[in-house]
């Protein structure tokens, strides 16, 4: 595993200049190197969205269907039990994947050679949330309803910078 890989090698910099420029938001580029037959990580879920990018080898990616919707930056997200539904999608070179955040997920190298995968991970501030654009309009706190509106938590922003308030409501 390497993180921040973004900081070590110019062509993943590039990368994440390009994705920042065109989200509008902050992101970070980790590098992951699975052994054959092996996993990379636990079971677990990101407190950020992940654009996955498949380099060599294949890995089976099993996505749970019940994390926590929305979390915010820095929320520890508990794994849900093992009888929770999931869906599986096997990467091969060049294959793509979009993992939402909050939602719980593995991987598995399939095939007897190495698998490599680079995740660009979207570091939502909660500014950019419905929560921000609400406090920055009234000047008062509504974190007290994150836990009851999940609405809240739903990024905004940065459609709404670029004008296209339909993508904004869809975030």
């Amino acid at each position: 595993v390497v993180l921040n890989a973004d900081a070590r090698w110019g062509i993943c910099a590039a990368c994440r200049d390009a994705i920042q420029k065109t989200l509008r938001v902050a992101c970070s580029v980790n590098l992951y190197a699975t052994p054959p037959y092996e996993t990379s990580l636990d079971p677990h879920a990101d407190d950020h969205c992940v654009f996955v990018v498949q380099l060599s080898g294949a890995k089976r990616w099993r996505i749970f269907l019940d994390g926590e919707q929305f979390p915010d930056l820095g929320t520890t997200i508990p794994l849900p039990p093992g009888d929770v539904p999931f869906f599986e999608v096997t990467l091969w070179p060049g294959d793509k994947l979009y993992v939402p955040r909050g939602a719980p997920h593995v991987c598995r190298a399939i095939s007897e050679e190495p698998s490599v995968h680079v995740s660009i991970g979207i570091d939502l501030d909660p500014t950019l949330t419905w929560r921000g654009a609400v406090e920055a309009c009234t000047g008062d706190s509504v974190s007290h309803l994150g836990p009851f509106v999940p609405a809240l938590r739903r990024a905004c922003l940065p459609a709404l910078l670029a004008g296209d308030q339909n993508d904004a409501f869809a975030a």
